[in-house]
């Protein structure tokens, strides 16, 4: 979610109709999804809502789902949240196993050391029940699929949080940052590009891994 400046017409708007669904639905409302339209600790209007959460509204609340990128979602940021109790899951998008691919090809502002920070606290945080870290597969970085499962691995492995590495093509999205060119460019699990022998290889290696899923089931 873009964040408009608090007095724009469009912030107004959206606050509006965030208000209206708190007001109509929040009363039998069981599970929260937020959400899948940006990420909600960058977003001055979710984060504000997570922040000042009221739990009174939601009598019938049994878990939040965050989807977010995890760069905001520190110990401090947590911390402020007063719906972390009912923070029971968690997606968590980061699309790398290395920092040089993290921070200069798929998370341009993003910070990987303090990302690897973020998980790390994530795994000692006994409410969380799930998460699911999840990386978008391009010719970007397929060859970091095993090496992204190692890491999810080994931070939530002992944790006592059921965790799931997931694997994803990536696909056109008509406003997002790739071209139909691009894209075309990108799809190493399209049988016509020169590296697709390759992506299926990197994939066998995490085909069968425990706790990991994916969309390449009819490559293998």
């Amino acid at each position: 979610m873009p964040n408009d400046d608090l007095q724009s017409d469009e912030f107004k708007i959206k606050k509006f109709i965030l208000e209206s669904i708190e007001y109509d639905f929040s009363e039998s409302v069981e599970i929260l999804m937020i959400t899948g339209s940006g990420d909600p600790i960058y977003s001055k209007l979710y984060r504000e809502y997570l922040i000042n959460f009221d739990a009174t509204k939601y009598p019938n609340l049994l878990q939040i789902h965050l989807i977010t990128n995890g760069n905001m979602l520190n110990e401090a940021m947590w911390n402020k949240l007063k719906a972390r109790p009912f923070i029971k899951t968690i997606e968590i998008s980061i699309d790398a196993g290395t920092k040089e691919t993290y921070e200069n090809v798929t998370r341009l502002r993003g910070n990987w050391t303090e990302l690897m920070k973020n998980l790390k606290f994530l795994s000692t945080q006994k409410s969380i029940k799930e998460i699911t870290c999840s990386m978008v597969v391009s010719k970007n970085n397929y060859r970091e699929m095993h090496q992204f499962y190692e890491i999810i691995k080994g931070i939530f492995e002992d944790s006592g949080i059921i965790y799931h590495v997931a694997y994803r093509q990536i696909v056109h999205w008509f406003y997002g940052a790739y071209s139909l060119a691009d894209i075309k460019n990108l799809s190493i699990f399209d049988s016509i590009h020169p590296d697709h022998e390759d992506f299926k290889n990197e994939l066998l290696k995490i085909h069968s891994m425990p706790n990991v899923n994916h969309n390449f089931h009819h490559l293998v």
